[in-house]
């Protein structure tokens, strides 16, 4: 399997009017599922096995100004502070798996982003 290095997974163009006032953050939730396929050749016929989650979770994250905090929705109602890293991402550290490991990491800016529309 060949990931990129740079998996961009949401683009969004946030209006601060729409916002409720009281509210000082955008929510963003997401879904992070791996799954194992596996692909048996037979002599006549291949069979294929069913699909087997080797990890799966859900996140809610919330951006507000130089502030960014998570969830994992698996334990509970709890809200973790993220610092900054001197790159200017935010890095979270996927759940302790024994097949996967890896980082979420976000990094806040202008929309649109120049980088992201060059040609």
């Amino acid at each position: 399997m060949n990931i990129p290095p740079r998996l961009l997974l949401h683009t969004a163009f946030i209006n601060s009017r729409l916002r409720d006032e009281g509210d000082k953050f955008s929510h963003f939730g997401g879904k992070i599922r791996v799954v194992e396929h596996r692909v048996r050749d037979g002599f006549l016929w291949d069979h294929e096995y069913p699909e087997r989650p080797i990890y799966n979770e859900s996140i809610e994250v919330r951006v507000g100004g130089d502030q960014v905090s998570h969830r994992w929705l698996s334990e509970g109602d709890d809200w973790h502070d993220v610092p900054r890293d001197p790159t200017g991402e935010y890095r979270i550290p996927l759940r302790s798996a024994g097949a996967l490991a890896g980082v979420l990491a976000i990094k806040p800016g202008r929309w649109p982003d120049p980088e992201l529309t060059k040609e």
